[in-house]
């Protein structure tokens, strides 16, 4: 269960690349990814160094209290903000995935994050992530190989 000290997200930094790293190359994430292959950390790296340095990622850390609990990425797109979170492999099932959307959708609301829609693409296998998804109103439409998840954001940005 979640502990509730205090909860939050903190945006990631350069420091944060071997977390991010193992992370994105857990076994169960890659398997939840569109991109399922291992990738070097030197190519991590590289990458985390890029989205950073682009105004339009969004990459933040959920702590629970001092306790590391995943990542929410927001890629923004034509003011369409693109979701993708994992929870640490600890953490998991015990609520996290519900509060990081909760907080990546506040973080939009109170920020200056020029966002209208929220959108979340989910594997049909993923059943996790597409409870976390409608338990929080998204609307789902069925794609080929995957799911995707609605939402427009309830602040007035548009």
């Amino acid at each position: 269960m979640i502990d509730g000290l205090k909860i939050y997200l903190r945006p990631v930094k350069l420091a944060d690349a071997r977390l991010l790293y193992k992370w994105r190359n857990e076994k169960l994430v890659r398997d939840n990814s569109f991109e399922d292959k291992i990738i070097l950390y030197k190519e991590h790296k590289k990458w985390l160094m890029a989205a950073l340095q682009n105004p339009s990622v969004n990459i933040y850390i959920m702590m629970d209290g001092e306790k590391v609990i995943g990542q929410v990425r927001l890629n923004i797109e034509n003011k369409i903000g693109l979701i993708s979170y994992s929870i640490d492999l600890q953490y998991r099932c015990m609520g996290y995935g519900k509060k990081i959307l909760q907080l990546i959708e506040n973080e939009i609301a109170s920020s200056d994050i020029d966002v209208v829609k929220l959108l979340g693409c989910v594997k049909k296998n993923n059943k996790a992530s597409q409870k976390v998804f409608e338990t929080l109103g998204y609307q789902c439409e069925i794609k080929k190989d995957y799911f995707e998840y609605i939402k427009i954001c309830r602040c007035c940005k548009c």
